[in-house]
Parts: C-alpha cells; structure tokens; sequence
C-alpha cells in the first residue's frame, strides 16, 4: 500500500489568522443602535441644544493647603 499524502497545515501568520466572516444581517455590524432615553431627562429645544458651554480644566486642588509646614531633622524645628 502507498503512504496517503496528508494536506499541509499553513504555517506562520496564515496558521493564527482567524477566518473572516461575511457581515450577515443578524450581525452586530449592521443592526441599528437602540437608544435608550431615561424617563427623568429633561426636554431642551434647538436653541439650548446649539447652546455651547465652556468648562476650563486646571491642575490646581482647591482642598490643598496654601502652606505646608515640614520638619527638618537637621535644625529639629519646624
């Protein structure tokens, strides 16, 4: 009897390459988004939804102390 040829597994990147799927109609990919809007959200108009606020962002902690007393060892006061 002659050996049975066995088919070549692909090697490298081919080998851990997952199959690509065609994009179905069940897919996440192509189903519509469902927007869920709360009971309690309060109504605005085009004029305050235009409306544009400014908010400045600052590094600065306002519950920090303005002055911090430290020890010194060395002089041992304050």
């Amino acid at each position: 009897m002659a050996p049975v040829p066995q088919e070549k597994k692909p090697q490298g990147k081919a080998a851990r390459r997952p199959a690509r799927r065609r994009a179905d109609k069940d897919t996440p990919e192509t189903t519509q988004a469902n927007v869920i809007i709360p009971k309690n959200q309060v109504p605005l108009s085009e004029k305050e939804l235009d409306e544009e606020v400014t908010r400045m962002l600052t590094a600065n902690n306002p519950n920090a102390p303005d002055n911090i007393i430290r020890f010194s060892n060395k002089y041992v006061s304050l």
